[in-house]
This record gives C-alpha cells, structure tokens and sequence, in this order.
C-alpha cells in the first residue's frame, strides 16, 4: 500500500528472494526514505516495464542509443539490474524502490555496446539531472570520451558506480577504474568476496551472487550472479543515502564504507575515521606543498589505517594525466615516502587531494595529489 506522498510503507516481500535488500539493510532506512525523488539512470539493455515489480517503477525517461533498436529490453541483463535496485516489493524488494530510473538503452541484444554510445547516455543523463548512474558493464580497454563524459557528470554532482568485473584480476574494468566511478566487487550470501569477484581494489563489495533478479520474459524471477548485480545494490543504496541529504561524491563514499562496517563499536570508529579523513583531505587540499602533504599522510596513515600499501597518484606536468609515482609497503613506507617528497614537484594549479580507502580492508590506500 501507499500513503500520500507515494512511499510504500508496507510491501508483502518474500524474505529469502530479497536476501540482497535485507543483507544490506535496506528495509531498516525504508521508514525514513526510499529514494523518493532521486534520478537513477540504468545505462543497459533496456527495460521490460510490464514484470509486475517494475509495474509500479517511476520511470522519467527512456531513450536507446542503439542503432536499430527499441529501448524495450532485448537482453534481459537491463531488467534484472531495474529490478535490483527499484522492484515494488510484492515478492523483491528493491532498495529504492520510490527512485527515479531513467532507461537508457546502450546495449543491444547480444550484450554489446560502443564507448560513443555509452558517452551520449551519459551527457544525456547529466542534462537530465540524474545523481547516479548505473553501469552494470564493464571493458579491458578504457575511453577518452566516456572519461570526459563521466567529469563533466561528476562535476554536476552526480555519483557514477560501475561493474569491478566478474574475474579474479588485479586490473579492474573499466569504467570501474576511473577515478570519477565507484568500482563494485561481488559478494556472497554469507558477506564473503566472490572467488569469480575482480581483485583490483573495488572500492565497495554488495551481495552478487545467487541473486534473484525479475525475468524479462515473464511474471517470475531468475538467479543471476555477477558484479552487475552487485553495482545494482550499491546504486540503489546510494539512491537512499542522497534521497536522505548526502549530496556530494566523498559524502556517499565516506558512508557506503561506514554502512558496511557491522557492531556499534566498528559504526563508531568509522564515524571517528570519516571525520578524521574529511579533516585530512581539507588539510592537503590547503597545502599544495608536498612534503607537507606527504608527512599527513604519513601521520594520517599511522593513526587511522591498517593498510598494506599506499599509490601515490600524481598529475603530469605536461598531459596533466594523473600518473602512479610509486607504490611503497608498510614496512619501508616513512622513509621510502621522507625520500620522496624530495624529489616530487606538484604542478601549479593542480587539484588538491581526493582519499579512496576501505577501512581496515589489505587494499592500497590511492591518494590523488
């Protein structure tokens, strides 16, 4: 049923279908928000609005970008992912079930799709205002265009999150590896990493695996498993974080590590760490003086952090890319870093620093400088 304001405050869900939502504690913030008035563009193979969990979606647009073909779904991945984040609740229960969607088709019937397309989609959801895109796919090979589409998007305050890859690399997919998306690896009914889930330090991890997704062809519902369902998870939840007052890239990002984190005592560190990290990044962001910046990372480092290696990632003087300087282990790393920050030089005008960290997670720390 549905009060006034269009929030479904009680939905008659199968418990062990919705396993992912309730993993992730969606049902607990539905009370508050349900990603009432959040735009969520689902770049895919379209959407089969007529599966009786998306019946009830808010759909604000829909558009294909591909040649020859309808934005209807000729795939089936596209519906699967919808219904992840955005299913009604009659037997799956979405995590933002009162989001948004906007369809934008950019893959056709056998999974395939071009970097131009998935840019035009991407302009196309910046110009309609979405606040998260969601990408449930994934290259080897990375795009100008798309990087640029993806800034200009990042810049208007939207939040892209995307598909780590469905492999054991250490190399993640791309645009999962781009530093304006949120990179999403796969986990298990019982909170494990995947054994197929990419290893290249996504940035989160959400349930993908034995997922039940609605099926296009049909009123019933299938089990998928992969990273793109994962990214579905972690959309939605990024939906209900904005929906209650997270406006900002860093915002969301500071919270969806602090969600994952499970006793009280662990929410309270995380809460201590986030003000430590805002505090850290206002702090390298003032000072564009490098061996003042290297000596708070270090001390930063020290007090906050089980980390087995830090990246550093500098902009190129010349291209302005942003280039890996060197990699540094726990155990060298105060004097290897001390050496460093002799040599290194900081171009004028270059932007201040950006952390990416999972807490107490053996993943490098990147720290953009």
């Amino acid at each position: 049923q549905a009060e006034a304001d269009g929030e479904c405050t009680r939905c008659a869900y199968d418990a062990d279908l919705s396993w992912p939502a309730l993993a992730i504690r969606a049902e607990q913030v539905h009370p508050t928000t349900q990603g009432l008035g959040v735009g969520v563009a689902v770049l895919d193979s379209g959407i089969n609005r007529s599966h009786p969990e998306l019946q009830g979606t808010i759909v604000v647009w829909e558009e294909s970008f591909v040649v020859g073909e309808q934005f209807g779904d000729t795939l089936g991945h596209g519906t699967g992912v919808a219904s992840l984040i955005a299913a009604q609740g009659i037997q799956l229960l979405g995590v933002a079930p009162r989001c948004q969607l906007l369809n934008l088709k950019v893959l056709d019937s056998t999974g395939s799709g071009t970097y131009s397309d998935l840019a035009a989609a991407v302009e196309k959801a910046t110009m309609l205002q979405a606040r998260v895109i969601n990408m449930s796919l994934g290259s080897t090979q990375t795009s100008g265009l798309l990087e640029a589409a993806l800034e200009v998007f990042a810049r208007a305050g939207g939040v892209a999150v995307a598909a780590a890859g469905n492999s054991p690399d250490a190399t993640l997919l791309y645009p999962a590896s781009s530093r304006y998306c949120i990179a999403v690896g796969a986990t298990t009914r019982q909170g494990q990493v995947t054994a197929w889930s990419n290893r290249g330090s996504p940035d989160v991890v959400a349930p993908g695996e034995d997922v039940n997704v609605a099926d296009w062809l049909g009123t019933g519902f299938v089990v998928k498993g992969g990273t793109s369902y994962s990214t579905a998870m972690t959309s939605g939840a990024i939906a209900l974080l904005i929906a209650a007052g997270l406006g900002t890239l860093a915002e969301v990002t500071n919270r969806l590590y602090r969600s994952a984190l499970q006793s009280r005592e662990e929410a309270q560190q995380a809460r201590e760490r986030a003000e430590k990290l805002n505090e850290f990044v206002r702090a390298m962001n003032e000072s564009p003086d490098v061996s003042r910046i290297i000596e708070r990372i270090v001390g930063y480092l020290q007090a906050t952090f089980s980390i087995d290696s830090l990246i550093l990632l500098l902009p190129d003087p010349g291209t302005g890319e942003l280039v890996s300087a060197r990699a540094f282990t726990t155990a060298s790393m105060d004097a290897e870093l001390v050496e460093a920050a002799q040599n290194m030089k900081v171009p004028a005008g270059s932007e201040g620093g950006i952390v990416r960290a999972a807490f107490e997670r053996r993943t490098p720390l990147y720290v953009r400088i």
